[in-house]
């Protein structure tokens, strides 16, 4: 027959039955979260994570040369001061010559190291133990030491560089007697980043005549190399020649804009450092181009030459025309011009064009420039500016 609830099937059914009970609602338990280093518990997850970071945190060790903090794998090019260096967040170091076997060191010891050395490697290990029941922190540092500080030398490798390669025609049989008549003065890194920037000048021309082969004109890595050595040396030529890379890579960073001497290049980064920044436009006439103007210590790419020239008829132009604007479309136009080059161009056309209150003519270099990497801020704000 039907039945309503659950049927017993044994004695020992009913007698469990008789006793059970079902406890009454005591709500969720409150969760805890305790500290795996001490004994404190909480019941806030926020309370639990600052204590473990200001209790039991840990910081990552370093050390800085000068108050800059070398990468992972570094090339120490200039001697180093046993004063400027600072080692912070450690609580030991180790040092090796070989990366196998390494010695616990003091840091002052570490220190004099460092200051010492000229040539060779150094691998570095800093630890911080910041807690006993905790993973120590261990930072290390690979460094290469090529510090090139014999006057003689370096003027040697200046000297036969303004000879064999600051002129027109430059060719790759040059670059490489260069290479060669600079191989006794025992600085590689230093002469082989000036012919890299040669090459550079070669490969972004594209003049298979010169002895160079590249398909694709990448002009940059050379360019790049040659500025991560040169840009070390604190010297008149290899000054100039970073601040012509970096004209023709697009870099007006303010901390680099030391004047050179040549007026067209101090003229023309002037001129453009302020527009990449989103500042005003520059305002102050230069004198025009003169033959005697041209550089006879180093080559320049014709890209970055006829930027140079341009940027110096534009600054000191007191007159806008149908022709100059015709003459700057057609520059800018040419398929075989670099990109880097055409934004320089197309910020010098605007900024005259602006200085000479001739708004609409700066209206298509402008929207030529909106949204680029270097003037695109600046040519936006304008573009709203004006059509707004």
């Amino acid at each position: 027959m039907p039945t309503c609830s659950w049927i017993r099937e044994k004695d020992s059914d009913a007698f469990y039955a008789a006793i059970e009970s079902v406890p009454g609602p005591i709500g969720e338990l409150a969760r805890t979260w305790k500290c795996p280093f001490c004994a404190f518990s909480f019941r806030d997850a926020d309370a639990w994570r600052m204590h473990l970071s200001n209790t039991h945190g840990g910081q990552r060790p370093f050390l800085t040369f000068d108050a800059f903090e070398p990468s992972s794998t570094d090339v120490i090019r200039n001697r180093i001061d046993a004063k400027r260096v600072a080692i912070f967040n450690t609580t030991s170091v180790s040092m090796s010559r070989d990366n196998v076997q390494f010695d616990a060191v003091a840091q002052p010891k570490l220190c004099r190291e460092l200051s010492r050395s000229s040539d060779g490697r150094i691998w570095i290990r800093l630890e911080n133990r910041f807690d006993t029941k905790a993973d120590p922190i261990h930072t290390t540092y690979d460094l290469s030491f090529r510090v090139y500080d014999d006057e003689a030398k370096l003027k040697g490798v200046d000297q036969t560089f303004v000879e064999l390669l600051g002129k027109d025609g430059v060719t790759m049989d040059d670059v490489d007697s260069f290479l060669r008549q600079t191989e006794k003065f025992s600085v590689p890194d230093y002469r082989d980043a000036m012919a890299d920037y040669v090459i550079g000048v070669l490969v972004k021309d594209g003049d298979n005549d010169t002895g160079v082969r590249s398909a694709t004109r990448d002009y940059g890595v050379r360019y790049d190399g040659a500025l991560t050595v040169l840009r070390e040396f604190a010297r008149p030529l290899p000054r100039f020649l970073c601040t012509l890379i970096r004209f023709s890579r697009n870099d007006f960073s303010l901390g680099h804009l030391a004047a050179t001497g040549f007026d067209l290049l101090d003229s023309a980064n002037a001129q453009l450092s302020p527009l990449a920044r989103n500042g005003g436009v520059w305002s102050t006439p230069t004198p025009p181009l003169t033959a005697e103007a041209k550089l006879t210590i180093c080559p320049v790419d014709n890209g970055s030459w006829a930027v140079l020239w341009r940027g110096g008829q534009l600054a000191s132009t007191a007159r806008w025309s149908r022709d100059l604007e015709a003459q700057l479309r057609a520059e800018t136009d040419l398929p075989s011009l670099d990109p880097e080059d055409r934004q320089k161009l197309y910020a010098l056309w605007a900024a005259a064009a602006i200085r000479l209150r001739k708004q609409k003519s700066a209206l298509y270099p402008l929207g030529n420039l909106a949204g680029s990497l270097s003037f695109g801020q600046w040519a936006d704000r304008l573009l709203e500016e004006f059509e707004g």
